[in-house]
């Protein structure tokens, strides 16, 4: 199915100067056009087919033509558009609360069995499930997200129903690691939705993803990385485990919690604190010494691998380190990764620090 802004034409310099030439001589003038924009006849042609499609040119002759009014064209072309976009919502929202009538007696009669069990699901069914439980979402929906390279849930496309979630009162809260401060959709995606009240942390590193509707069902997002069929799977795919189970959704919540407690508010406004920096770099030495490569180093702490190498190019200038591995031993020589040497000192944690600025 094609998109919609796929069949509005595009109006260009061209088009606007027919128009207006037009306008002023009151007749068309192809031969005018063309020579002024250096363009062949057919292409004039065209420009005043898109014209006439658009309802802002009339030819009564080959030569005899008028300019309408642009109010005009938008009464005859935008305004039956925004009656029918306001009737199907009508029918959408008649519909639904026809079909919500039912959601009592399905949860009466299959509820019990419901919340004992787990579903996996694939793409397809993601979509519809993410549709389904957003809008019966009543109180808030908590996400995890761990990685903006790799989630299965494509944000961008699903921030118009979240928006519609937070505008009939529904809270949202949702932990990203650092790296999404440095990915620029994502700072879109934050920015869009803190103006209808969502509100956003990051954190260095998180368990997985997840999203928590109401504490009643969670989806728990796996991507191919996982299992021996991994190599079978297209890359960016992956299932979803779905829970309904009372005990394990509080369990679920209870990392979400912790991961909200320990996480740094995440505005547009100030994306990117120096404490953010600071944890990441300091993740990243962690990842450094304990061997890992730079593109393990990037999928752990949720960073493009370009991103992630400029840090570690000005860590390694920072510790005086013409290696990756040499960063790691110093860093941990130093105090500066306390889990592979002695807990940071003030003093040598602001090596990290000056790394940041």
């Amino acid at each position: 199915m094609d998109r919609a802004d796929d069949l509005i034409p595009d109006l260009d310099e061209l088009a606007v100067a027919a128009y207006r030439r037009l306008l002023e001589e009151g007749c068309r003038d192809d031969e005018w056009l063309s020579e002024r924009a250096d363009v062949p006849l057919e292409r004039v042609d065209e420009v005043y087919r898109l014209l006439s499609s658009l309802q802002v040119v009339k030819a009564h002759t080959e030569r005899d033509w008028l300019a309408v009014e642009p109010h005009v064209a938008m009464a005859n072309l935008v305004l039956p558009m925004e009656a029918e976009v306001r009737r199907r919502a009508a029918q959408a929202e008649r519909l639904r609360t026809q079909l919500q009538m039912l959601v009592p007696v399905h949860e009466s009669v299959t509820g019990t069995r419901s919340q004992q069990t787990f579903e996996i699901i694939g793409d397809e069914a993601l979509a519809e499930l993410l549709d389904l439980e957003t809008g019966r979402c009543a109180q808030e929906m908590l996400l995890l997200q761990p990685d903006t390279e790799s989630s299965l849930i494509p944000w961008e496309r699903y921030a118009g129903r979240c928006r519609d979630a937070l505008r009939r009162g529904v809270g949202l809260r949702a932990v990203h690691q650092h790296g999404a401060r440095f990915h620029l959709p994502t700072e879109g995606l934050v920015d869009t939705l803190s103006a209808d009240g969502a509100r956003f942390r990051t954190v260095d590193e998180l368990p997985a993803q997840l999203v928590l509707f109401d504490r009643r069902c969670a989806l728990l997002l796996v991507t191919a990385e996982w299992g021996a069929q991994a190599e079978a799977r297209s890359e960016g795919a992956g299932v979803a485990v779905v829970v309904r189970h009372p005990a394990v959704i509080s369990v679920l919540s209870g990392i979400f919690a912790t991961s909200w407690d320990r996480g740094t508010p995440f505005t547009t406004r100030d994306p990117r604190p120096s404490q953010v920096t600071d944890q990441v770099k300091r993740s990243i030495l962690f990842l450094l010494a304990s061997g890992a490569k730079d593109d393990v180093v990037a999928r752990r702490l949720g960073l493009s691998v370009r991103t992630c190498r400029r840090h570690i190019s000005d860590l390694m200038s920072s510790l005086g380190v013409s290696s990756r591995f040499q960063a790691g031993v110093e860093a941990g020589a130093r105090g500066l990764v306390p889990a592979l040497g002695r807990a940071a000192e003030p003093g040598r944690r602001a090596a990290v620090s000056s790394a940041a600025e």
